[in-house]
């Protein structure tokens, strides 16, 4: 049996270093074998709070968590795709998920997941479509895949977009490669993780990095660069993804 991770967590934060660490330990809390697991987290160079406080978190033996190993890397990312598509290429695993601050796991979510790949399913090039709890649409807030699905597309998020329709493309050209014949859409939605944003939920408060993440730059930005990069998306391919 190999000794590298099952799955890799890629989590891409940005100015809450504890409500980030707090997710970390929510994910392990609720795993049913972490010794499948590592962590990878990414964070902004530039974001000094979030540098001294994992500089001093991180080592320390207070988190044996996930016994796959927690991968730290910064970097100047620009935004929360590139980081989370450097966290991809930072990471070991077969079974690569996006994580988010605001993303809660049910419990045992690993081993949840894991029973619906189906067998040798580390060579295909798969994707997970799970529910966030909010959308019903097909839109994938939270995108699951096989690194064989990533190595064959070449990336696991577009880095090119800052933060918004990164998701968005990763639905599209997932479900239009299913039409394709060149990779296969998993339907989990009875699947809950559950995004705690707080445009749906009142007790989650607005800050600076949902502010930055939604400004008007940002959607403007990432929806030029989705129709550039998926011109059919609002043409005869459409249903394939909204």
């Amino acid at each position: 049996m190999s000794d590298a991770p099952t799955i890799s967590l890629l989590h891409a934060t940005k100015g809450k270093p504890e409500k980030a660490l707090a997710t970390m330990r929510l994910w392990a809390e609720r795993a049913y074998t972490p010794a499948l697991i590592e962590y990878v987290l990414a964070w902004e160079r530039s974001d000094e709070a979030s540098t001294a406080f994992f500089d001093a978190t991180l080592p320390t033996a207070e988190m044996p968590w996930f016994e796959g190993g927690v991968v730290a890397i910064r970097g100047d990312f620009g935004g929360s795709a590139p980081a989370w598509a450097a966290a991809a290429m930072a990471s070991s695993g077969e079974l690569l998920i996006q994580v988010s601050d605001d993303f809660e796991p049910p419990g045992h979510w690993d081993t949840a997941l894991l029973n619906r790949l189906p067998p040798d399913w580390e060579k295909e090039p798969l994707v997970i479509a799970v529910s966030d709890g909010l959308r019903r649409d097909k839109l994938m807030t939270m995108f699951i895949c096989t690194t064989a699905y990533a190595a064959q597309k070449g990336e696991f998020l577009h880095a090119g977009y800052q933060s918004m329709f990164s998701d968005d493309d990763a639905t599209f050209r997932a479900y239009f490669d299913q039409s394709q014949g060149k990779c296969r859409v998993i339907e989990a939605r009875d699947l809950v993780f559950r995004h705690r944003h707080h445009c749906a939920d009142g007790s989650v408060p607005e800050d600076d990095t949902y502010r930055w993440q939604n400004r008007p730059e940002a959607y403007g930005a990432g929806k030029k660069l989705f129709v550039e990069r998926n011109p059919t998306a609002y043409g005869r391919h459409a249903g394939l993804w909204m």
